[in-house]
């Protein structure tokens, strides 16, 4: 993966967001930006899965070790967002209003969902072997595409930036 391309779309994307000179319905699409991106990642990484016969072959075996790491991850997910959150003062209000703009949290998770279950069937049953370096740079632009959403939300958020910067020094 190119590091360099992903920090730079995620620094273009707070620059662009910061600098407030797009016009406003492109930074009202920065959610549905964000969630393309991941969408299309997990996609991706659902058919490099899919297509991977080692890991195919091994997943009842490893059905309960991933379980266990998932479980840990989205704790320790919600523990860090949640000071993180504590850090800069997020209000309750601002996250309501994304969450409706973006859709029906259900909505959001079961296409999340939906596009990791069609990536690993494209994946088994659809993409040959001579395809998946092209799945890897799918996975690549993907990423960098849901961080260049990320950095402009980040960047359009001025106040909690400053909150940010006085609560750290």
């Amino acid at each position: 993966m190119n590091i360099l391309l992903v920090l730079a779309c995620l620094i273009l994307g707070f620059a662009l967001g910061y600098s407030g000179k797009l016009p406003q319905v492109i930074y009202n699409a920065t959610s549905k930006i964000t969630t393309g991106g991941l969408v299309l990642l997990l996609a991706a990484m659902g058919t490099q899965v899919g297509a991977n016969n080692t890991v195919m072959s091994s997943l009842g075996t490893i059905g309960i070790s991933a379980l266990v790491i998932a479980i840990f991850t989205i704790a320790l997910s919600l523990v860090f967002v949640k000071a993180f959150a504590s850090v800069v003062s997020f209000e309750m209000s601002e996250s309501n209003d994304r969450l409706e703009d973006a859709g029906d949290e259900r909505s959001t998770t079961l296409l999340v969902l939906a596009s990791v279950l069609v990536g690993i069937l494209v994946g088994f049953f659809l993409v040959p072997d001579s395809l998946l370096g092209y799945v890897s740079l799918v996975t690549t632009y993907a990423l960098a595409f849901l961080l260049f959403g990320f950095g402009m939300d980040i960047g359009r958020k001025k106040d909690v930036l400053q909150n940010t910067q006085s609560r750290l020094l």
